[in-house]
């Protein structure tokens, strides 16, 4: 079970860096991609609990989660839907979010909890810090925009002064912004290792200068509720 969750870590580190540079991308299907990978990282994650002979459902909520995932289909089975591309989809994207509860599930469970936890965090930080590198090239030299042009990928325009990266959206990025900025002080405060301390510390201020730039009052607002919540309940 312990070679089943380092590769599950490594799926969950490579799905979210893939989910940063895709989601947000003007390409056709790039959810979808990412929904096709968790659906098949499902499949393999339920032969391998076969295999080993160990329980996949193990509590009241597992069978809700199921329940809900099977209740996407009733639309296909009784011919209701109105789209049968987007119920498809929608089967796929049900299938992808019962695949990162199960994923999140064994990590957790994992007698190395801690160090799973660690790992997805920094993950997260990281995949912070390239949107917020994409933003400001967006906002200057244009350098990325340049070689995707050349590979005929095309991407968002940035047709104000505040910082969109590849989401095209200044206000979706700002939630990324707020909420890495908190994962990055959670970091700073709580980790004993000298190097992920600084690590921490140092990208909060990236993060918070990323939300300034977003120029997100909803953003900003809810960054300052969590912090006044975080305080009252110290």
């Amino acid at each position: 079970m312990e070679e089943l969750q380092k590769i599950l870590l490594v799926i969950t580190v490579l799905v979210l860096i893939l989910s940063t540079i895709l989601v947000g991308l003007p390409i056709r299907n790039n959810i979808e991609i990412i929904n096709c990978i968790l659906a098949i990282v499902a499949i393999i994650y339920i032969i391998i609990k076969l295999k080993n002979k160990t329980p996949i459902i193990t509590n009241t909520l597992d069978v809700f989660v199921i329940v809900l995932m099977f209740s996407c289909v009733i639309p296909l089975i009784f011919n209701t839907y109105n789209s049968l591309e987007e119920t498809v989809l929608n089967i796929f994207m049900y299938i992808s979010m019962t695949s990162i509860y199960f994923i999140a599930k064994e990590l957790i469970s994992s007698n190395k909890k801690e160090k799973n936890i660690r790992v997805i965090i920094v993950t997260l930080i990281i995949c912070g810090i390239i949107l917020f590198i994409f933003g400001i090239d967006n906002l200057t030299t244009n350098i990325f925009e340049k070689f995707l042009s050349t590979l005929r990928i095309p991407q968002f325009k940035n047709g104000e002064q505040r910082l969109i990266s590849s989401l095209g959206y200044a206000n979706s990025l700002g939630i990324i912004m707020a909420m890495n900025y908190l994962l990055s002080i959670n970091l700073y405060v709580k980790e004993k290792n000298r190097y992920l301390k600084i690590f921490g510390g140092s990208t909060s201020y990236v993060f918070l200068s990323g939300l300034l730039l977003t120029q997100s009052k909803g953003s900003m607002l809810t960054l300052r509720n969590n912090i006044y919540d975080i305080f009252v309940i110290k």
